[in-house]
């Protein structure tokens, strides 16, 4: 039983709360933070959130506005870096908290995150996939965005930086397709996997080895941190060819002599050309 102690405690705990995530909302929104501290703030909010924080009746849509608007300033130059905390904010906004977020929410952040990969380094664009994938298995019914031929109301807005009305159901995954003939092996192999609607198991699922390792994990696994490949590149094969060509040599002998005989005879009668005479007309 709660002493009147333990419940002035516990509204004192929900009202800083409260001005927390007021804080964090206003200070993401005035646009004067970096792209890494505006991610910082993100998380951070959600982390509050999360747990006790659930029974909150805070509407934290800004927090997701912000978030989808910040992830087509991110690119594969020095901002690669901060794709681990879009990860993490990714995990902790839509992965846990699925119960809460809505069909066009899910779908435009897939969205998004598909076309984001086109742009980043190979580690990142295997963790953004994870991710892909991760809400596929959340939000079963993102699986029409993989078919070209399914259409609904409005038109897809790739500029609006709102997730709830850009219209996700009227475009495609066509990025996967492109990411199908990336040099990088892992990312071929997540992009045919999400290509094949993400199965679990049976023919296109993902190996053990991949399919256990979340976002994060695979963003650091296959970072260019230390200056190698990962997977390493395979030493060019010394092998040597089974057939010789023979140059301009025939197999028929026949055919040879009067190629030969012709090709001798155009020797004969070839004039050169003599530029330095005057021609006239």
């Amino acid at each position: 039983m709660l002493t009147r102690a333990d419940c002035d405690w516990l509204t004192v705990a929900v009202t800083q709360t409260r001005v927390d995530c007021d804080w964090l909302t206003v200070t993401v929104t005035q646009q004067e933070l970096s792209h890494r501290e505006n991610l910082h703030c993100i998380q951070t909010a959600f982390n509050i959130l999360s747990g006790q924080g659930d029974v909150l009746n805070i509407d934290p849509l800004k927090f997701y506005s912000q978030l989808y608007e910040t992830l087509l300033q991110l690119d594969a130059a020095k901002r690669n870096d901060d794709i681990i905390i879009v990860l993490r904010c990714l995990e902790v906004m839509l992965t846990r908290r699925r119960k809460h977020v809505t069909l066009q929410r899910a779908m435009s952040f897939v969205k998004r995150l598909s076309t984001l990969s086109v742009h980043t380094l190979p580690n990142a664009t295997v963790g953004l996939l994870a991710s892909c994938r991760a809400l596929l298995h959340s939000f079963p019914r993102c699986d029409m965005l993989l078919d070209n031929e399914s259409q609904g109301s409005g038109v897809y807005l790739p500029e609006l930086d709102q997730p709830e009305y850009c219209n996700p159901q009227n475009t495609a995954l066509w990025e996967l397709h492109t990411l199908q003939k990336h040099y990088h092996p892992v990312v071929r192999r997540f992009a045919c996997h999400l290509s094949r609607g993400a199965p679990s198991e049976g023919s296109g699922s993902l190996s053990t080895q991949l399919s256990r390792r979340s976002p994060e994990e695979l963003f650091e696994d296959y970072s260019f941190t230390d200056m190698t490949f990962n997977p390493a590149v395979s030493a060019p094969t010394t092998t040597k060819k089974d057939r010789f060509t023979l140059g301009s040599v025939l197999l028929d002998s026949d055919l040879q002599r009067e190629v030969t005989s012709v090709l001798s005879a155009c020797q004969d009668t070839h004039t050169p050309l003599d530029f330095s005479h005057a021609h006239t007309h």
